[in-house]
């Protein structure tokens, strides 16, 4: 058997509304799909649960639920307009005349300003008339103004008035139904503007008769705040400029408003004020303040083999240099000192100044001192002295801001001068030399017979020690040379550095006897060393019997053997004697070998 759980989902119910929808003209509608589905595709784009709409169509939704069932829903949005209108915005009539307004017929309510409901509405007075009309839910007002024409038309221009100068004022008939308009000027509008003085003349026309006025347009004098002549003033000075004549307000360039200003720096000043009579006006006037002079910074960096322009700036009248230069704004200096300028106006205001000016050499980089070195000495290597920074390197890492530096390790010196007149570097190589690797070898032992030859190696000069073997590479020194242990030593030279090694030499002494009487009687009962063992740091002695037997044994070899093995006398005849030795600092080894006769012991 065999079986399968099959899950069947419902499909999703949504409704977005009645298939058709209407919505008033400039309203809007919510359409909602509604929640608890997996995603929603509207054919706006949008993803969302629910839309709003502004404009007529068709809106269809597609909405997925559980199990990936999908479901569509469409509604169609119509948009009620009503389109009517009771004419222009204003109409006239003359008096006893009336007029019916009337927006159509075909709409099921009318309402007019009284409260009436028909679908006209005839008016004789003037006045502001309109309709609310509605269906479907949606309304639309529309309004006319109405004005009733008197036959006997009145129509006025205003008093006469006066304007202030370069001003302009509008002239225009009082509210009235006017079909045409006439003007002195020849102008046919309404309205005209006017900026001269003068009469003006209007001639009007109704529906219902016709009317002239006329207006006279005089000028005000214009405001002169009168700030005076341009002006020089020295450096921190100032001047209280203020208009001759007093005014209603006043406004500076700066936008400050006191009736005065107090003026310090050079510039355009002006004011604009207004009179009494609400006329603008306004005054301009230009202070020159006078400079001080300045060279710049109060010191200055001249290089070696360049010169230096110093300028007193430009707009001064006369100008005395300290070197003697007059009447000139620049001047050029190629030596250090203290330099001064006076300058003046031809109004005054005079001002002087100073600079140092300091002259620098350019750098010029050199190493001096030796190339080479031996091991464990030093060379100095010196730059120039003088007003420069110093930065010295060893294969690129700084070692030293000195003008000079001792060295003890080979390699690329490198040194950078700098001022700010600029930096210059020089290099040396150093070698350093390793001293010879001269060895005489170990120490050594000299035994009975025995000589040794010391190699100092191959080199260009040797001295040793007794002076006799002079630039001698070799040196043999026979065992009866050696009265003692002595140091040997060697000094060579290899062209540039010398170096030294000594060893020491020790020789061996040891002589023992080859025949002894242990019976007692106090004659050659023992063997022992005759002469002192020297130069030995250990021992080991061992006698053997003819068959290879150790009878003795002892590191204590200076104590004696007295021919007894285990507390009784050996047997006489020949034994052997091995001595082992261990000497010098290393304890190097040496065997010797002999052979003994034992007599008298009775056995």
């Amino acid at each position: 058997t065999d079986s399968i759980m099959v899950t069947v989902f419902p499909s999703p119910e949504i409704d977005i509304g009645n298939d058709t929808l209407w919505i008033c003209e400039g309203d809007s509608i919510l359409l909602n799909a509604g929640g608890g589905y997996l995603s929603y595709l509207w054919n706006t784009g949008s993803t969302d649960t629910a839309i709003t709409v502004f404009n007529p169509g068709m809106y269809f939704v597609h909405v997925v639920g559980a199990g990936g069932c999908a479901t569509n829903d469409s509604v169609y949005v119509e948009t009620t307009i009503l389109d009517f209108s009771l004419g222009a915005d204003s109409t006239t009539i003359c008096i006893g005349d009336s007029i019916v307004f009337d927006p159509g017929g075909g709409y099921p309510s009318y309402l007019w300003q009284d409260g009436s409901t028909n679908q006209t509405f005839t008016a004789w007075a003037t006045g502001n008339y309109y309709v609310t009309i509605s269906t479907d839910g949606c309304s639309k007002t529309d309004s006319i103004y109405l004005y009733v024409d008197d036959p006997n038309v009145s129509m006025s221009l205003g008093n006469d008035t006066t304007i202030c100068p370069n001003d302009f004022i509008t002239l225009s008939p009082t509210i009235g139904a006017y079909n045409s308009y006439l003007w002195s000027t020849g102008d046919s509008s309404s309205t005209i503007s006017v900026t001269q003085p003068g009469t003006y003349t209007l001639y009007v026309v109704s529906g219902c008769g016709d009317a002239t006025d006329d207006i006279n347009i005089g000028n005000w004098p214009e405001p002169d705040p009168q700030l005076g002549e341009d002006m020089n003033l020295c450096f921190g000075e100032s001047i209280l400029l203020e208009p001759t004549t007093s005014f209603s307000t006043y406004l500076w360039q700066d936008n400050t408003t006191l009736p005065f200003y107090t003026a310090s720096q050079a510039g355009v000043y002006w004011v604009d004020v207004t009179d009494f009579n609400g006329c603008e006006g306004s005054d301009t006037v230009y202070v020159d303040v006078a400079s001080i002079v300045d060279l710049g910074a109060d010191s200055l960096v001249l290089c070696e083999g360049e010169t230096l322009t110093l300028d007193a700036g430009y707009g001064f009248d006369f100008y005395t240099w300290s070197t003697g230069e007059f009447g000139v704004q620049t001047i050029e200096v190629d030596s250090g000192g203290l330099y001064t300028v006076s300058v003046n106006y031809y109004f005054g205001c005079e001002s002087d100044d100073e600079v140092l000016v300091t002259k620098y050499p350019i750098a010029e980089a050199s190493i001096t001192g030796e190339n080479e070195m031996c091991e464990g000495e030093s060379v100095l290597l010196e730059a120039p002295v003088g007003p420069y920074d110093y930065a010295w390197y060893l294969d690129e890492t700084q070692v030293s801001e000195e003008t000079s530096i001792t060295v003890t390790a080979g390699g690329k010196y490198l040194v950078i001068m700098s001022n700010v007149c600029g930096a210059d570097s020089d290099e040396k190589d150093v070698v350093l030399n390793m001293l010879p690797d001269v060895d005489l070898g170990d120490d050594v032992v000299l035994f009975p017979g025995e000589n040794v030859t010391l190699d100092a190696g191959n080199y260009q000069e040797y001295i040793w020690n007794d002076n006799n073997s002079l630039n001698q590479r070799y040196l043999t020194i026979a065992y009866d040379d050696i009265t003692e242990a002595d140091s040997v030593w060697v000094e060579v030279f290899d062209g540039f550095c010398k170096n030294t090694d000594k060893v020491l030499i020790e020789i061996f002494e040891v002589d023992v006897p080859n025949v002894i009487t242990p019976n007692g009687d106090g004659a050659n009962d023992m063997f022992l060393p005759i002469k002192p063992l020297t130069g030995i740091s250990q021992h080991t002695m061992m006698v053997f019997n003819r068959w290879g037997e150790k009878v003795w044994e002892s590191n204590n070899f200076g104590a004696g053997w007295n021919g007894q093995e285990n507390g009784k006398y050996v047997a006489e005849g020949t034994y052997f004697w091995v001595l082992e030795v261990y000497y010098g600092p290393d304890n190097v080894k040496k065997v010797y070998k002999g052979s003994l006769t034992v007599l008298g012991t009775g056995s």
